[in-house]
């Protein structure tokens, strides 16, 4: 019955995708926004370290 952490990880990262949602609600979607959600939704995950992965921020 054990999961798998990442399954885990991307769950608690899925309700952080959903309030940032809810607090940008009245913004223009961008490609910023877009890939600020990516990365919360895979951060801590197995996946944020493979570098074919990644997503390039500009900051």
């Amino acid at each position: 019955m054990g999961g798998n952490a990442d399954d885990i990880v991307e769950t608690v990262n899925h309700f952080r995708c959903i309030d940032m949602a809810i607090d940008n609600a009245r913004q223009t979607l961008n490609e910023t926004f877009i890939k600020k959600i990516h990365l919360t939704l895979k951060g801590g995950s197995s996946d944020s370290r493979k570098d074919w992965f990644a997503v390039k921020m500009k900051i």
